[in-house]
């Protein structure tokens, strides 16, 4: 594999939490403009490998590169050119979307927040902006798919979880 040209490589990336394996000699090449996606039961390692992918835990064995570069040799030079969610992200509930968002693009060095609107746009919250992010029917799953979008990232990381249920409906044509 040539790692320069993929987004994402993983080399028998092996995760070990005593003596349970979490995650087995993965290997994996994810290519620039692909969307790619781990699907599986509770348990099945997702997001361990996606934490290990982002440098938040250590490999017990194995490599991890984002756009060429080592995670864990480079992590400072390739972390601010992705744009990543683990877990739910926190938002502040007495401020609008369209604040929640400012003040994420601020902590990630875009301090006038000329990607706000674009962001609201692709995620299609453009008209709710001013709306709280408790407000209910899906704005702050659209904001929090918004929010690692903000500094424009040359690689985007989403541990999104789903229910079943929705897919089923989805075959059935519901």
């Amino acid at each position: 594999m040539q790692s320069q040209s993929l987004a994402i490589e993983m080399a028998g990336l092996t995760k070990q939490f005593g003596r349970h394996r979490a995650v087995d000699t993965l290997n994996l090449a994810v290519h620039p403009g692909s969307v790619f996606g781990f699907l599986g039961p509770n348990g099945a390692g997702k997001t361990t490998t996606i934490r290990m992918l982002l440098g938040l835990i250590r490999p017990t064995q194995g490599s991890a590169r984002i756009l060429g570069h080592d995670i864990e040799r480079e992590r400072a030079a390739i972390l601010p050119h992705v744009g990543a969610i683990v877990e739910s992200p926190a938002f502040y509930p007495i401020l609008s979307g369209r604040d929640n968002l400012r003040v994420f693009a601020r902590t990630a060095g875009n301090e006038d927040g000329s990607n706000i609107a674009r962001v609201l746009e692709q995620v299609g919250l453009s008209n709710r902006a001013k709306d709280k992010v408790t407000t209910p029917h899906g704005y702050k799953p659209g904001a929090s798919r918004g929010k690692p979008t903000l500094c424009s990232p040359r690689a985007l990381i989403f541990r999104a979880a789903f229910r079943s249920r929705s897919i089923s409906r989805r075959q059935q044509g519901q």
